[in-house]
């Protein structure tokens, strides 16, 4: 059979089984929650429906052009009509929205993927943008937060446009003033993403291993990495704690997580964690409550989440101070409470929640500011779900579905050149974007969106070497000359490949060693051993794998032999390689020496005895300025040095010393003996304390009455200086004032006797063993 003609029927029937496969399970057109099929987004039988709930807005995606609708808050565009006050009721066709595969909506913005990977803004985006614009390609995945828009592309990277005010872009940068950044920004460091989560400080980044990233400011704990500081993260850091995640939702202060177990976990405001009495979480905490979880639902502005069980048991916590959570009150729920039962999907808004149950119909609960989300009921504040008819004129909107009218599907083709990719009757050779509609045995139609390139013939070099004598075989092909030769294959993608092989051959080598062996050692090469001196020739395998010729000359080396005589002091130790000797003897080491040779060393040991340091002294409790006399009782020794422990660091070196201490205090002396004629050393360490003896005593009477009795007021101290004196009467008039102790004062003021009674000084002293000053008030009483 023809090569290509093979080739051909392979396609074929890759592409038969491939529309089986589409027609039996159809593909879902994505919504509001998340993609599923791709591992992330949902679990077990959880698929989106084809209706959004945004900030304050809601969509559907209908008609075979999947077409986006729009109804609700309107006052910056984010319905994507162009200009149209304040809102609407009536649902409303954003302009050139067709061909939609996913839409998020936030706050006063708004971002689409269209089924060819473009990505597309609206709303509040730095500037009131009331159409829809481009704004990416390749895109996969987006989510449109308070002010902010991040996408991801089908490569991992994340781009984001609008706000930065918290360093949500993660690209090192922050902005401030609230400017509005309308152009994309790359994410740093990112390249495995497949879901973000816009809060209103951050952005979270789950990536393809099922860890998640964060970027923007800590506040109230949105970076989920256990900092407690209201710091920021310009670039990506870890959320700590989590692994399988298969999908990430955020409201204004929290993000969420699903695992693939079922489990949720939580992070950020302590008002939306969903655990009893819980503090803010600074990093994800699992929600005990919650269990078999298969979808999770959030949305910035807004702060309540929901969550849908393997049962369709809708569970809600968070804000409920619109009724948003259903239950007929105002207040908030702590913790996730059974809202609803027998539900498909769930989506949440700022001030609302929808959700749609198993019968396809659509109900939701809350609040609309302007314009309405309750399409054919009034605008007003509902605390419980209440069912919508969003197909009844005017609005003629498709039902709730799983799943588009029409299956859409996107492939990727390559083919080897000459060869055609067939779909349907359609056969395609160039390379090209192409869409088809297929119809079906069940009536509905399956779109096909095909993406084609032509891969090239491949060429590719390698150089190699083989031994002289030996062959390289390539393919059918043998080789034993140096050359350069041309092989053709089939790749493993299918086409033709070209190998160059650049073929030289070794030759077998001739080295000459010498080796220099220590007496009783060995030298081993290749299989053999050598023990003496000579020259010996061995072959061998090289580095290239080829014999070579070693010739080996050897020589010996002889083992030295050496004697020392070695003095050591009585007590002490010489080591000499690992051992270590305190006695006298001959020993025998062997070491090895700087040729790595063994070296045989004799040690004659001699131990010397060592002189004895012994003192006393006599003064036990000496007072400061005393003088301390020191008794050297050492013996054996002829040099000595004292080490006196005083805050001057004195010594001495006199054999019987003494010593007058400055300051007070426990002192230990230390005495250091050396006989200089062996060099052994002693050391003698004794404890002395030394006292502080320094008194200050004041009179609290006397008598200037002349009988020779303490007819003088003054001091007596003992180690003090008197420095001034100054007495006052009980007006507060200085009656005495002198600097010497003696006579003191008489009590006469300007030569007249004062009269008794009591009078104040104040008396300034000076320690004269250490300087330090003191001053001393009170009262003496005149008799």
């Amino acid at each position: 059979m023809n090569l290509t003609i093979f080739k051909k029927n392979i396609i074929k029937n890759i592409i038969v089984h491939l529309f089986q496969f589409i027609f039996i399970c159809p593909l879902i057109l994505f919504a509001q929650n998340s993609l599923t099929g791709d591992s992330f987004g949902g679990r077990l039988w959880y698929k989106p429906y084809n209706y959004v709930a945004g900030g304050s807005s809601g969509y559907a995606i209908c008609e075979d052009s999947s077409q986006l609708y729009g109804w609700g808050n309107n006052v910056a565009g984010e319905l994507g009509r162009g200009y149209y006050p304040l809102g609407t009721t009536t649902p409303f066709k954003a302009i050139d929205m067709t061909n939609i595969r996913y839409c998020s909506s936030g706050l006063l913005s708004a971002g689409a993927i269209k089924n060819d990977k473009t990505g597309w803004v609206w709303g509040y985006i730095g500037g009131v943008n009331y159409v829809p614009k481009q704004i990416i390609s390749n895109a996969k995945f987006v989510d449109a937060g308070t002010g902010l828009c991040a996408f991801v592309k089908h490569d991992g990277t994340v781009w984001s446009l609008g706000l930065n005010n918290y360093g949500t872009f993660g690209n090192g940068t922050i902005t401030t003033n609230n400017k509005y950044t309308q152009t994309l920004e790359k994410m740093t460091g990112i390249t495995r993403a497949v879901r973000v989560a816009v809060s209103g400080y951050t952005t979270s980044i789950l990536l393809s291993d099922g860890s998640v990233m964060s970027t923007g400011t800590n506040f109230e704990g949105c970076l989920g990495d256990n900092s407690q500081l209201n710091s920021s993260a310009l670039i990506p850091v870890n959320v700590i704690g989590l692994k399988d995640i298969i999908d990430i939702k955020a409201t204004t202060q929290n993000i969420i997580a699903l695992d693939k177990n079922g489990d949720v976990f939580v992070w950020g405001s302590a008002t939306g964690t969903g655990i009893l009495n819980s503090k803010t979480a600074y990093f994800p905490k699992k929600i005990p409550t919650l269990k078999n979880i298969i979808a999770i639902s959030g949305c910035a502005p807004g702060y309540h989440f929901l969550a849908l069980d393997s049962n369709h048991n809708c569970f809600g916590w968070g804000s409920n101070g619109f009724g948003q959570l259903g239950d007929t009150t105002i207040f908030n729920f702590d913790t996730p409470t059974l809202i609803a039962t027998d539900v498909d999907d769930i989506m949440t808004g700022n001030t609302f929640s929808y959700f749609i149950k198993s019968d396809g119909t659509l109900w939701a609960s809350g609040s609309s500011y302007y314009g309405s989300i309750w399409m054919n009921l009034s605008n007003t504040k509902r605390g419980q779900f209440t069912q919508l008819s969003p197909n009844l004129p005017p609005f003629n909107l498709c039902n709730p579905s799983p799943f588009n009218p029409r299956t859409l599907t996107s492939i990727d083709v390559s083919i080897c050149p000459g060869d055609s990719f067939i779909v349907g009757n359609k056969i395609y050779k160039l390379n090209g974007n192409y869409r088809d509609t297929l119809p079906s045995s069940s009536d509905i139609d399956s779109i096909i969106f095909t993406h084609l390139t032509t891969k090239s013939v491949s060429f590719s070099t390698q150089n190699l070497s083989i031994c002289q004598g030996e062959k390289l075989i390539i393919g059918i092909h043998s080789y034993t000359k140096a050359g350069n030769y041309l092989d053709t294959f089939a790749s493993y993608l299918g086409c033709d490949s070209v190998l160059t092989t650049n073929l030289t051959i070794n030759g077998v080598s001739k080295i000459t060693n010498s080796i220099s062996l220590c007496q009783g050692g060995n030298y081993k090469i290749g299989k053999n051993t050598y023990y003496s001196a000579g020259s010996f020739q061995d072959t061998i395998t090289n580095y290239k794998g080829c014999d070579s010729i070693v010739t080996s000359i050897i020589t010996l080396r002889p083992i030295p032999v050496s004697m020392q005589n070695i003095k050591i002091c009585e007590g002490e130790h010489y080591s000499i390689g690992k051992n270590i000797y305190t006695n006298a003897g001959t020993y025998i080491d062997t070491l090895s020496n700087q040729n790595g040779c063994d070296s045989i060393v004799y040690s004659t040991i001699v131990s010397i005895i060592k002189p004895n340091a012994d003192f006393y002294y006599r003064y036990e409790f000496p007072n400061i300025g005393d003088t301390v006399r020191f008794y050297n009782l050492s013996k054996g020794a002829n040099t000595y040095q004292w080490n006196f422990n005083s805050t001057s660091k004195d010594t001495s070196s006199i054999t019987n010393p003494f010593y007058i201490y400055p300051d007070e205090g426990i002192k230990y002396i230390q005495l250091i003996t050396t006989n200089i004629n062996t060099g052994c050393m002693d050391t003698a360490i004794k404890a002395i304390e030394v006292i502080n003896k320094s008194v200050i005593y004041i009179p609290s009477t006397f008598s200037p009455n002349g009988d020779g009795l303490n007819d003088f007021f003054f001091p007596i101290t003992l180690n003090f200086d008197l420095i001034h004196t100054k007495i006052f009467n009980r007006w507060g008039e200085s009656v005495f004032e002198s600097n010497a102790f003696l006579p003191g004062w008489d009590g006469k003021y300007k030569e007249v006797l004062c009269m008794k009674g009591i009078y104040t000084y104040i008396m300034e002293f000076s320690n004269y063993l250490n300087s330090k000053k003191q001053i001393v008030t009170g009262i003496v009483f005149m008799e």
